[in-house]
């Protein structure tokens, strides 16, 4: 089975996904070719006609696609693939259910313009830790990735048995409220402006420049400066990699995050505690119990 995951990612942690989803297609059949595309300014345009089992994988942006992501896909040929399956393996920070309504641009983009039965199409909604707001502790992140790894399992469990429709639960509420929040699109436009550079910590290792997904960073020649233009889809690469943390990412700057998760230690530390997230009892976590709790009951079952 020829298989593509197109996927973009901000800090890598879609990339992380994206690799381990690979690796255990790869296990599953050694028939499995895997490609992947990682979607940014310069991807050219990929032919489809070839690939039995297509993946989109994003992470969630104010409970929408980024919309890098949404316009490479516009570009795309689906036409003539009524035989290939999808599936969207999508991931974000947190379990609020408005995040289902995440996806509606890629089904409505698949059942109107090239009339693909999205009753086929399966979904699983990842999490991984945050590139904003706050930054996790390990074994916070420890939980989620044994978390994952299950769901990964389901997933492929769905796919070895021919299950489909497998959707997450939505409402007009959600909807309408994914809708709204688009404007963040507009947002990392604004937010631009107010972005700027602290020169008595920056290195000018110039990583900021090299990492942008869609080069919206530059180097002022007349000024020798770090310039930020207007094309921002606020996926904090620059900030959260910056080895300096000189970064000021303007209006959001009380919620920025500096440094590099390393998911596969992580990952592969048995010493570290998973037993997190039960323990706490505010509000935030609470919204991780019920699905936890679900996918660990699916889990048991295909086991």
């Amino acid at each position: 089975m020829n298989t593509l995951i197109i996927y973009f990612t901000g800090t890598f942690n879609t990339r992380y996904l994206v690799t381990k989803i690979k690796d255990r297609l790869t296990k599953l059949n050694s028939n499995f070719k895997v490609d992947t595309l990682e979607v940014n300014k310069n991807s050219l345009i990929k032919d489809l006609s070839s690939y039995d089992l297509i993946f989109f994988s994003y992470p969630i942006y104010a409970f929408n696609v980024p919309s890098l992501f949404i316009k490479y896909l516009k570009k795309l040929k689906f036409n003539n693939l009524k035989n290939t399956k999808y599936i969207i393996a999508k991931q974000s920070g947190e379990t609020f259910a408005i995040n289902n309504a995440s996806s509606n641009e890629i089904y409505n983009l698949l059942k109107f313009k090239f009339k693909i039965n999205v009753k086929d199409i399966n979904e699983y909604h990842f999490i991984l830790p945050y590139n904003i707001h706050f930054k996790f502790n390990d074994n916070f992140i420890k939980e989620i990735l044994n978390y994952d790894k299950k769901l990964l399992e389901i997933m492929i469990y769905d796919l070895k048995n021919n299950i489909s429709n497998v959707k997450l639960k939505t409402n007009f509420i959600y909807n309408f409220a994914s809708y709204l929040f688009r404007i963040q699109r507009l947002g990392g436009y604004i937010n631009s402006y107010f972005y700027k550079v602290d020169y008595s910590k920056c290195s000018r290792c110039y990583k900021c420049i090299n990492i942008c997904p869609i080069e919206n960073i530059v180097l002022d020649q007349k000024t020798n400066k770090i310039k930020f233009n207007n094309k921002c889809l606020m996926c904090m690469r620059c900030s959260f990699y910056c080895p300096k943390d000189a970064i000021n990412i303007g209006l959001l700057n009380s919620w920025k995050v500096n440094g590099k998760y390393d998911l596969e230690r992580i990952n592969n530390d048995n010493n570290i505690d998973s037993n997190y997230i039960f323990k706490q009892k505010n509000f935030f976590f609470k919204g991780y119990y019920k699905v936890i709790n679900k996918i660990n009951k699916r889990y048991d079952e295909i086991k």
